[in-house]
């Protein structure tokens, strides 16, 4: 029953979030590509 409860409570944020007029936002900056560490898989 939690399951289901996290769904609704995800789904009904997506719906709030998607009716903001202003949207908040972390203004991040990615450096460049070459300045990112290699991740290996």
């Amino acid at each position: 029953m939690s399951g289901f409860n996290f769904l609704v409570n995800v789904v009904s944020a997506l719906i709030a979030y998607t009716y903001q007029e202003k949207k908040p936002s972390l203004n991040i900056r990615l450096p460049q590509l070459g300045d990112l560490p290699a991740v290996i898989v």
